[in-house]
């Protein structure tokens, strides 16, 4: 999203000077990039997606604290 709405102000920036466009006018091009990029975010499909590993989460632990290994091979 970050390089599309970059990308959206050089392209304002220089049809400022070329003075094709005034940039102050050209803001709402900017709004709409913004709504097409979520609206395109969020109606995309999940499949095959895979969360990044600081999103993940911390593993559920046992109310006594004592959880066995999830690997049988790795001894602890």
């Amino acid at each position: 999203m970050g390089g599309a709405i970059l990308v959206t102000f050089g392209f304002l920036f220089l049809l400022n000077n070329y003075h094709i466009l005034d940039f102050g006018k050209g803001l709402p091009v900017l709004l709409i990039v913004i709504g097409l990029l979520l609206a395109a975010s969020r109606t995309g499909s999940m499949e095959g997606h895979v969360q990044p590993s600081w999103m993940r989460g911390v593993p559920p632990t046992s109310p006594s604290g004592d959880n066995p290994p999830h690997d049988p091979q790795v001894k602890l």
